[in-house]
């Protein structure tokens, strides 16, 4: 998944944060500018704290990942 996001422009990390929360807390923090996850997981997440509104969603065509900004 990472060569998805360089192809498309996106700079990377190499270590990332462990654990979907954490991940999610460094997009709201803007410590990063985007995340790929799962979309039924991060989705799943991001309804249970009430964070629908502060993050976009672009699925990425024929799999279950999404980019999340």
């Amino acid at each position: 998944m990472q060569k998805w996001l360089l192809q498309n422009d996106f700079q990377t990390i190499n270590n990332p944060p462990q654990g979907n929360r954490k991940l999610l807390s460094f997009l709201l923090s803007g410590r990063v500018d985007a995340i790929l996850a799962n979309d039924q997981v991060m989705n799943s997440l991001i309804d249970e704290l009430g964070h629908k509104e502060k993050v976009r969603t672009a699925s990425i065509e024929q799999t279950s990942w999404s980019v999340f900004r």
